[in-house]
């Protein structure tokens, strides 16, 4: 995934649902997924966790 969103020239959005996440770039085109998966999320500060103990901080707009 970090791989990917180093890739990303928009700006970057979290959906969620109820079992599953997906990060998804946002431009001038139509929104392209970059990464999906299971992961906790936590509102504040916005962050991703996953079960191997690695996370994702996203920064503020």
């Amino acid at each position: 995934m970090a791989s990917r969103l180093k890739e990303c020239g928009g700006e970057i959005a979290v959906v969620r649902g109820a079992a599953r996440v997906a990060l998804v770039e946002i431009g001038d085109s139509a929104p392209i997924v970059v990464w999906q998966g299971s992961a906790q999320w936590s509102p504040s500060p916005a962050c991703l966790y996953w079960d191997d103990g690695s996370m994702l901080l996203l920064a503020p707009r």
